[in-house]
């Protein structure tokens, strides 16, 4: 998969097989991309799921989790939604409340 980082360049990362792999954070991901057309119902499960693992006791898993989380909110505020996300408010702050 592709993301675009904090300082503007293209980057490939993999969460499935980048680092230890975590496969219910690797799901929540997945389920988190693939659902963005969905966001209202799906966004505060996953996020809440992936706010759980940033306060885990492993720090490996903890940094994974920030990733996780950090890039589904860049995802989502790229995605092009049938109401454009500067116009929808409501939305707005669905993407970033905790």
């Amino acid at each position: 998969m592709e993301f675009i980082d904090s300082a503007g360049k293209l980057v490939e990362k993999d969460f499935f097989t980048n680092r230890e792999p975590s496969f219910c954070v690797a799901k929540l991901f997945a389920t988190g991309l693939v659902n963005l057309n969905k966001v209202e119902v799906l966004w505060r499960p996953v996020t809440n799921h992936l706010l759980e693992v940033i306060i885990h006791l492993l720090n490996h898993l903890r940094e994974w989790g920030i990733d996780v989380i950090t890039t589904l909110v860049r995802s989502a505020i790229q995605y092009e939604y049938s109401t454009p996300l500067k116009e929808n408010q409501r939305l707005q702050t669905l993407l970033i409340s905790p």
